[in-house]
């Protein structure tokens, strides 16, 4: 039964997505705030969904390395696979504050996640995880990001403006697309998962590796579906902000959270897999801010960036002990 959901969880995703880009397009000309603020915001925490509903799940049975594993997997694919799709099918120009501010934050958040995690390599201790002290940490400063976006926020006579326009009777309706398509979204995210662990289980492959291929990239496909969307739409400035916004909002809410609910324990495995998000991070900030077209991801670093995941994905299966048992 879970493997018959695939095909009816891709159409509420492709779905959900229009109605959530929809309506947070119009959540920004209605209110006068940019596209981006709504993508790193809204729209983030909409694709997010799936990744915060799968570590509830797993984190409540114990199964602290599949939680683990789905976001830093997620991340790893997102700025690899999602982001790569995103430049090679357009060049994406991204904004110089952007490049400024929210990457060199998911830079700085990918780092602090490693070093609350690694225990065992900064303090000895016998092994690694995120308790409940560093599930408040990164909720904090979450909130703290969340602060600091919408205070950075300076439309409000724009947003005056569209009110005194007669526009303000269409907000309710916006706020209804973006609730619908981030439950058809999240549904349809969860509906592919679940028939991609029963494939899974069937394989019977390890948890951690399940984690980082086939959950990380099913509770991915939410952003992925979405930015296609965007971009389609024109709407670019969304779409980076989706990807980017689902990063920091997997590691500081949705790791947060899971951690702050049970403690995670980290694997040697999922260090390294830490370590490598790290690195990615610092590459595509190199991408955007070195060379001669800063701020630019041409088709040339979005192929780069699939090969790197490409390489990653490869190396993962290959390097895992208990692929087929």
């Amino acid at each position: 039964m879970e493997v018959l959901l695939l095909i009816p969880g891709f159409l509420l995703l492709i779905g959900g997505a229009e109605w959530l880009i929809h309506g947070a397009s119009k959540l920004a000309k209605r209110l006068g705030v940019s596209e981006l603020l709504i993508g790193l915001t809204v729209v983030a925490f909409g694709t997010s969904l799936p990744e915060l509903i799968i570590n509830v799940m797993a984190g409540s049975r114990g199964a602290s390395e599949l939680a683990i594993a789905n976001v830093v997997g997620s991340n790893i694919t997102n700025t690899l696979l999602i982001l790569g799709i995103a430049a090679l099918i357009k060049n994406l120009t991204v904004h110089r504050l952007v490049v400024s501010r929210e990457i060199t934050f998911n830079v700085l958040v990918s780092a602090m996640v490693l070093l609350l995690a690694a225990d065992k390599l900064f303090r000895g201790d016998e092994s690694s995880s995120l308790d409940a002290i560093d599930g408040l940490v990164l909720i904090s400063y979450f909130l703290i990001f969340l602060y600091y976006i919408f205070g950075s926020v300076h439309s409000r006579q724009n947003a005056r403006h569209y009110v005194r326009a007669g526009l303000q009777s269409d907000i309710p309706k916006a706020f209804l697309l973006v609730i619908v398509g981030s439950i058809a979204v999240s549904l349809g995210g969860k509906w592919i998962i679940d028939g991609a662990l029963e494939i899974a289980d069937w394989l019977n492959v390890s948890q951690a590796l399940v984690g980082v291929t086939l959950v990380a990239i099913g509770t991915s496909i939410p952003e992925l579906v979405t930015s296609l969307v965007a971009i389609r739409q024109e709407k670019v400035d969304i779409a980076i902000g989706n990807i980017i916004g689902s990063n920091l909002f997997n590691m500081m809410w949705v790791l947060g959270l899971s951690a702050f609910l049970s403690d995670l324990k980290f694997s040697d495995e999922l260090l390294a897999d830490t370590v490598f998000m790290l690195g990615i991070s610092i590459v595509l900030l190199i991408m955007l801010t070195v060379g001669r077209y800063k701020h630019q991801l041409s088709r040339f670093e979005g192929t780069l960036l699939i090969t790197m995941y490409a390489v990653y994905l490869i190396t993962t299966v290959w390097e895992s002990q208990n692929v087929f048992n």
